[in-house]
């Protein structure tokens, strides 16, 4: 049961030093804020994004969404984030918002490779958010996570 326990306290902890690297601190990281600040402006130019009405939400609303529907969102913010796309840090700040337990997942099980996996783990995931082939269609959690790791 302590081996339990000694593993969910590493997932948090790792759950928050990907967050804060990240700047996605819940509710007061830099990205977090700004990516929230342009979720209006982004539903203009993808309508596929309205699915709620505050970025906030959006983690509830993928959970309950089909593969499809989850995947055309995150496809949305890709392209958004992407530097070939719309080239702006707050979308790919939103993607991987949206990813960060996958990437704890991932860091946890390299963490034997690492004192800073948690570092490593974090920036690899940005670039693989920010060169994601969005253009292809692809399932773009599966990717970026695959990706990164």
């Amino acid at each position: 049961m302590a081996t339990f326990l000694v593993v969910i306290a590493r997932r948090e902890e790792l759950e928050v030093s990907l967050a804060t690297q990240l700047g996605l601190e819940q509710p007061h990281g830099d990205l977090l804020v700004s990516a929230c600040a342009r979720c209006k402006e982004w539903q203009c130019t993808h309508p596929v994004l309205g699915v709620c009405d505050d970025l906030l939400d959006l983690p509830g609303w993928v959970r309950l969404a089909t593969p499809d529907e989850a995947n055309e969102v995150l496809l949305a913010l890709a392209e958004l984030g992407a530097a070939d796309g719309g080239d702006d840090p707050a979308a790919t700040a939103a993607l991987l918002w949206l990813l960060l337990p996958g990437a704890v997942g991932i860091a946890h099980a390299l963490m034997p490779l690492s004192e800073r996996i948690d570092e490593l783990v974090a920036a690899q995931l940005w670039i693989s958010a920010r060169t994601v082939s969005w253009a292809k269609g692809i399932w773009v959690a599966a990717t970026v996570l695959m990706n990164t790791r």
